[in-house]
């Protein structure tokens, strides 16, 4: 009887590894996969082309951002801001709550002050945000 438990205990425990073992990568790249990094480069207050970021709900998303002019990052509807100072790389992390397409817009520091219809600017960017 005491050798069949400690058979069935042995048993249990070589499963319980093989299962481990064989399901430990796809976990790690399961969770690796729920993060989404993006590289925003401006230059003189433009991109050289429009991105568009693709993401799926509740992603870590991280935005590495620099730029030669200082000013704010904003997107619409999340309702970020991130401040970002000429030469000094920036980097901020978010989750991605809420599905949709998000506009994604810079406000250089200069026109900051300037009244609200001067100071809008079009679409930077896009953030898209599917669901799971």
């Amino acid at each position: 009887m005491k050798d069949d438990l400690a058979f069935n205990w042995k048993l249990l425990a070589a499963f319980s590894l093989l299962v481990w073992a064989c399901w430990s990568p796809y976990l790690a790249l399961a969770q690796e996969a729920n993060k989404k990094e993006f590289v925003i480069d401006l230059k003189d207050d433009t991109l050289t082309k429009l991105v568009v970021m693709k993401v799926r709900h509740h992603d870590q998303v991280t935005w590495k951002i620099s730029s030669n002019t200082s000013g704010e990052l904003h997107m619409h509807a999340y309702h970020l801001e991130v401040q970002v100072k000429a030469d000094q790389p920036t980097q901020f992390m978010f989750n991605a709550k809420a599905s949709g397409r998000f506009q994604i817009s810079w406000h250089p520091d200069q026109q900051r002050n300037q009244p609200a219809k001067k100071n809008h600017h079009d679409a930077l960017a896009y953030l898209e945000v599917y669901p799971k």
